[in-house]
């Protein structure tokens, strides 16, 4: 994990222990050193989706979970899985909070995504749950895109504060400007 001075976050192989808030206070470029030290606060929320599957005899079992910001007090999310098959009656589907499940026989190939609501924002995220895939060397790689969308949406909410807090130094220094 990195933190750089002009608060980019950047976490590499996020894992659900991630999941929490991460904050930011960057001290403020004004004459007055009481206006400097208040600076600019930003607090980002991290909630990590992870997909999952394993191989248990001949079923194959593919689990979606959030793991979302250990101090909320309810999941706050839905998890469920949509399948792209015209014989649904093949897959068994469970959820519990936070997470979903489907089991099939391994034979069968479906194309699985897996479909996770934020209640509290009426956010919906839907993630391709491609299995791994070869690299060149012939080694399996995880393709982890839950990682991805999790720091996009960490990225969004810094880029916005730092864009706000432009604006607000401009200003200041306006308003110090015209005082003069």
């Amino acid at each position: 994990m990195n933190l750089t001075e002009n608060c980019e976050l950047q976490i590499h192989d996020v894992k659900p222990m991630d999941a929490g808030v991460y904050g930011c206070h960057q001290l403020g470029q004004s004459q007055n050193s009481s206006e400097a030290a208040r600076g600019q606060r930003s607090e980002n929320i991290l909630t990590v989706i992870t997909i999952s599957n394993q191989t248990v005899g001949s079923y194959r079992r593919w689990v979606c979970s959030v793991t979302p910001y250990q101090n909320d007090r309810t999941c706050g999310y839905m998890v469920k899985w949509l399948v792209q098959d015209s014989e649904r009656s093949r897959f068994q589907f469970g959820a519990m909070e936070c997470s979903a499940q489907v089991t099939y026989t391994e034979g069968t190939s479906p194309h699985l995504s897996c479909e996770v609501t934020d209640l509290n924002r009426n956010q919906v995220f839907v993630l391709d749950a491609a299995g791994p895939q070869l690299t060149e060397s012939g080694q399996e790689e995880a393709h982890d895109v839950v990682a991805l969308v999790a720091l996009l949406m960490l990225i969004l909410r810094s880029v916005m504060a730092c864009v706000v807090m432009v604006i607000l130094i401009r200003e200041t220094r306006g308003q110090w400007r015209t005082s003069e």
